[in-house]
């Protein structure tokens, strides 16, 4: 979940909080693995498009190769 007011002046991950972001942040540590947070660009989770045959939100961002692995709303693109 994004920060709210106290999130004035942060960057990248520090910008989150919450158990998601938690466990990204102890499994990388252990695992030895960097990782970015990104909200989809429409903030929503999905919805599929009949006209387009596409999918919006974190789905449509999975899709196209844009985020590698999803969690309940935070997205993981691999090693940075």
């Amino acid at each position: 979940m994004l920060r709210t007011d106290e999130a004035i002046g942060l960057t990248g991950n520090s910008r989150y909080e919450g158990f998601i972001k938690d466990l990204l942040q102890e499994l990388a540590a252990d695992l030895k693995f960097k990782y970015r947070i990104l909200l989809p660009p429409d903030g929503k989770y999905g919805a599929f498009d009949n006209a387009t045959g596409r999918w919006s939100g974190m789905v449509g961002m999975l899709q196209n190769g844009v985020s590698r692995q999803q969690w309940a709303g935070h997205q993981c693109v691999g090693r940075t």
